[in-house]
């Protein structure tokens, strides 16, 4: 393990068990559903996530046993969540066996041992599983929906879109306002509701809104309940459900049911999700106005750019944009950043974390920062869950970064200095 302060080693520990900690519950939370004939694909991505999150944290931190467990167990979590491999119990017992593998070394690492610990026997399952995985065909194609939708669809998406279909769930789109200052904690309530019902699969911003305090999402949803049960349900003045209809037969035997080719945008999304309408140019030309639209604000994007190229070959930061890494910066420490730019910061004895970026990136008014915040946190980047959160002044100016967010801070404007140097 490399040479750390004190305080960096106790940072590294904390967080390294903490995330285990998160997997071995995740790991609990699906053995129960197994047993309960049940299902719960959020867990398996969760689990990929923090272990996808503890392989970056090794890697900045040079603990090279604790990263090539990581490294493995990735790749079969990966397959997991993507269809590839079934989850059995016996794939289970595995995983199971990779969070006590996990314990063992962060214990000798702790004691700065370099006992030889025995996991071959576990490499090997998790070889085994993996050449395991198989590919499937997609079904996508029996559905009117939008290219510049499907271009833009994570890897984990596809799969849950193609999961959906497989089971015969029907797609609907659901158009909602959401006010700005309340969109993290009203998504989140729509979401579990729409769980009784079905999967939201994802959600893009529409690029319209009737005002510059509201944001208009639309959210793709898989169901088996009919439109009329989801209206009563999910409808409100500010939802509009639709149901996204199935293509005729000949269309569908005439498509290959392959995706197109992903073309992300500076925020990562295009800025409509609806379903493909006569004259439609598609999704490419959405997220080009998206990027155009990033490119007007008050920001050094170039500078930026060159940023994410230098620290590319992290895996934790795979897919962040400009805007991941101002927000980064602003809560490492955020007194900090507004007196670097010569700014009082916000006076407040209550308030949200969204007025303090507001105020930091005023330019933002009518971008999806939530979404952005929301990346992060699930990255291990952030240690707070949403941008509205209220909370005390002293909260406010208080750092958001988890210890991996800040190295990667620190790392970033290092590797900046030596370049202007």
């Amino acid at each position: 393990m490399a040479e750390l302060s004190d305080k960096a080693r106790e940072e590294f520990f904390s967080e390294a068990q903490e995330i285990i900690e998160t997997l071995s519950r995740n790991l609990l939370s699906l053995d129960q559903s197994i047993k309960a004939g049940t299902s719960d694909p959020s867990l398996i991505n969760e689990a990929f996530r923090a272990v996808h999150t503890l392989k970056g944290l090794a890697g900045l931190f040079g603990a090279a046993r604790l990263g090539a467990l990581s490294h493995r167990l990735e790749d079969v979590l990966d397959d997991l969540r993507l269809g590839r491999v079934e989850l059995g119990q016996d794939v289970l017992d595995v995983l199971f066996g990779a969070v006590e593998a996990y314990t063992r070394i962060l214990q000798a690492e702790k004691a700065d041992s370099d006992e030889e610990l025995d996991v071959e026997q576990l490499f090997t399952e998790l070889e085994r599983i993996g050449a395991s995985a198989t590919e499937h065909e997609s079904p996508v194609a029996g559905y009117e929906l939008d290219p510049g939708l499907l271009a833009v669809l994570t890897e984990y998406e596809e799969h849950r879109l193609r999961a959906n279909i497989d089971l015969q769930m029907q797609l609907y789109r659901l158009r909602v306002q959401f006010d700005l200052s309340t969109i993290d904690k009203v998504l989140e309530e729509m979401k579990q509701r729409a769980k009784r019902h079905g999967e939201i699969i994802t959600y893009l911003p529409t690029g319209e809104a009737t005002s510059a305090d509201t944001i208009e999402l639309d959210l793709l949803m898989a169901s088996r309940d009919d439109l009329a049960t989801l209206i009563g349900s999910l409808g409100a003045d500010n939802v509009v459900i639709e149901e996204i209809p199935r293509r005729a037969r000949r269309s569908m035997n005439a498509g290959s049911g392959t995706l197109p080719p992903r073309h992300p945008t500076a925020l990562g999304r295009p800025d409509s999700l609806g379903m493909q309408r006569e004259g439609d140019r598609g999704g490419l030309e959405q997220a080009t106005s998206l990027r155009s639209l990033t490119q007007t604000v008050r920001v050094d994007i170039r500078k930026l750019d060159h940023l994410m190229n230098i620290v590319g070959e992290l895996s934790i930061i795979d897919g962040l944009s400009p805007w991941h890494l101002r927000l980064l910066y602003l809560m490492k420490d955020p007194p900090a950043w507004f007196e670097r730019r010569g700014q009082p910061f916000p006076i407040m004895s209550m308030g949200s974390l969204e007025s303090v970026v507001r105020r930091a990136f005023p330019e933002t008014q009518d971008l999806d920062l939530g979404s952005v915040w929301r990346d992060l946190n699930a990255r291990g980047l952030l240690n707070t869950d949403g941008l509205a959160m209220t909370m005390t002044g002293n909260g406010l100016r208080s750092p958001r970064t988890t210890a991996l967010g800040s190295k990667i801070v620190e790392f970033t404007l290092n590797r900046l200095d030596e370049e202007a140097g």
